[in-house]
């Protein structure tokens, strides 16, 4: 992607979620613009009134008046400063917070898609490690208020001498090429350490992590940890202190430059004092104008250049994050479409299916039919694509082959928001979030119907859990994030994953290898309490265990991304099928 269409990204989010920046920047620039003005005319003025004889009420007058004006200049530059500083510093979380919702709301298929993690991850990178939002919004700062300083000190130093005007912004010119070169190095030296300073991230998050502590102190993984952190701190070092040594040269060629300027710059304003050969002779007062201005010249010529250098290369930082912005939302895929009332049939017909950059068909000619209040339960060994038939259910991905209806209707044609409304699904890596007990259970926008909610918990058998809490269903969980938070098992946390799937009442539930970490007692339990508590609702069960199959109606047999058999599980067990042998293995096993 372009770094213009890259620019153009942000300056529109920019202009959308924070359009009083764009003010403060312009307000900026003007206010340095007359700060320099008036600190390269304060010497003349003084120094013509000296030549000329004023009297001490003149100078009084002119001295009340340049302090007064940089009193006011001063202060208004430092509210600006403070305004920006809040406004950058909230416009950073505004972007982060639009990446954020940007995440959520891409079609599910990119986040399982190497190339666009790659993508994402890439964008994070340059938000959290290079501080790219941050530096691109200083740096334009600084390019408008230098542009605005250095268009009026030109129009100063135009009337001193075109020539040496042209000359001075030409020499200056020769620093912008140092500084482009050691920025090119830089980038190198950064690319080096990218993957060190990952390597680092892990052992450091290991060492510093309460997750790891037990297995380090059981197994004496400190003396390793602390000597891998100790030898990518070495390469670290070697290539900083390799970017210091090249960073100091810059510097030195820069100053050498600048000082070559200075000297010049002296020389020709000093012979226009004392002669006419160089052109109209000037004065004392003029002198200073035109020293200051030059100064000022390249000063605001090397900031603009600099600052340009500097955008362009984070905007090289934040390409991988425009790039993410613009792939495809779910709600973008789906905006319109037919509505959906309750789910009476789902079929499957003809599907294949295989993932992002991915060769193999994990689903291959995939057909069956579900009816409206059916419990049937999809059985497979690991790689059988029971999981991958949930997901393209619930429309995280398109089948690549085939089609999957609902109500005798393509699933894709459905308005997405109406679909999704008629599916409650329990998966396996489900997520309960920081939030109270009451607002991870409901999860929709209408005010939470606390009754129904105490009526669930009662069903799934965690009232009295609930009631011992100091805050019962308003109790906040992790307390990695809050301090009263409170600590779940892993069996009431699998049961309020239940419960807000039952909450939602959508005509459609689906547990997706929720209770895996379970004993299978448990299991059974959980999957019998959840039977009885679906109603009419149609069912749908994934479990490697057996114990969910016995009170199915059918059993979806999948056996390396086929289906092998759709039955009860009283004919599936008349005949030699895996199946059956996964029943009596596992009953064998329970019965021992």
């Amino acid at each position: 992607m372009k770094k213009s269409v890259v620019l153009k990204h942000f300056v529109r989010l920019i202009v959308r979620i924070r359009p009083s920046y764009v003010f403060l920047l312009l307000f900026n620039s003007l206010v340095i613009t007359a700060t320099s003005v008036v600190n390269i005319y304060i010497p003349k003025l003084l120094i013509d009134g000296i030549t000329q004889r004023r009297e001490a009420r003149w100078f009084l007058t002119v001295i009340l008046a340049i302090a007064g004006a940089k009193l006011a200049l001063q202060v208004l530059a430092n509210y600006i400063k403070k305004k920006q500083d809040t406004s950058r510093e909230v416009l950073r979380h505004l972007v982060e917070l639009a990446f954020s919702e940007k995440v959520m709301s891409v079609d599910y298929k990119y986040l399982e898609d190497p190339k666009y993690l790659d993508i994402k991850e890439r964008a994070i990178f340059a938000v959290n490690n290079f501080g790219a939002i941050d530096s691109l919004l200083l740096n334009t700062i600084t390019f408008a208020s230098a542009i605005m300083t250095l268009g009026t000190v030109v129009g100063i130093m135009f009337s001193f001498s075109p020539v040496y005007m042209l000359v001075s912004l030409g020499i200056a010119f020769l620093t912008v090429i140092v500084q482009k070169n050691y920025l090119s190095e830089e980038q190198k030296v950064l690319a080096q350490l990218i993957p060190i300073n990952r390597q680092y991230g892990y052992y450091f998050s290991n060492a510093f992590n309460i997750g790891p502590q037990k297995d380090i102190r059981l197994y004496r993984l400190d003396k390793i940890l602390i000597s891998r952190l100790a030898e990518k701190n070495l390469e670290v070092s070697k290539w900083l202190g390799e970017l210091q040594r090249k960073s100091g040269n810059s510097n030195a060629y820069q100053m050498a430059i600048i000082s070559a300027i200075s000297l010049i710059t002296y020389a020709y304003a000093a012979l226009r004092v004392l002669t006419d050969r160089f052109g109209t002779k000037i004065g004392i007062g003029d002198f200073t104008v035109y020293i200051n201005a030059s100064e000022e010249l390249i000063r605001s010529f090397r900031s603009a250049f600099m600052s340009v250098l500097n955008i362009m290369q984070h905007l090289g930082h934040l390409t991988a994050f425009a790039e993410f912005i613009e792939v495809p939302d779910s709600a973008q895929l789906s905006a319109e479409g037919e509505t959906l009332g309750e789910i009476e049939t789902i079929e499957f017909r003809n599907v294949s299916f295989k993932y992002p950059s991915s060769e193999p068909m994990v689903l291959k000619n995939v057909s069956f039919k579900i009816n409206k209040g059916e419990r049937i339960s999809i059985v497979g060994l690991n790689n059988a694509g029971k999981s991958t038939i949930v997901k393209l259910i619930c429309r995280l991905f398109e089948p690549t082959e085939g089609e999957i209806l609902v109500n005798g209707i393509d699933i894709r044609k459905y308005r997405l928001s109406d679909y999704l409304r008629q599916i409650s699904t329990v998966f396996q890596d489900y997520q309960l979030f920081p939030f109270t007990i009451e607002e991870n259970i409901n999860t929709c926008d209408a005010a939470a119907d606390t009754d129904k909610i105490k009526k669930i918990l009662g069903d799934i058998d965690m009232t009295e859990r609930i009631e011992k809490l100091p805050n019962g269903i308003h109790s906040r969980l992790d307390k990695t994030i809050y301090d009263d938070a409170v600590d779940m098992s892993g069996g009431e946390k699998q049961k309020l994953a239940i419960a807000r799937a039952l909450y939602k009442e959508a005509s459609l539930i689906i547990l997706d290898e929720p209770t895996a970490a379970l004993d299978p007692l448990a299991e059974a339990e959980i999957y019998e309490d959840f039977n009885s508590l679906v109603g009419d609702q149609t069912a749908i069960y994934i479990s490697h265990r057996m114990s969910s199959s016995m009170f199915c109606d059918r059993i979806l047999l999948l056996q390396n991304g086929e289906v092998a058999a759709f039955d009860t599980h009283e004919n599936l067990m008349k005949s030699e099928n895996l199946y059956r042998e996964l029943f009596l293995t596992q009953a064998a096993h329970y019965q021992e």
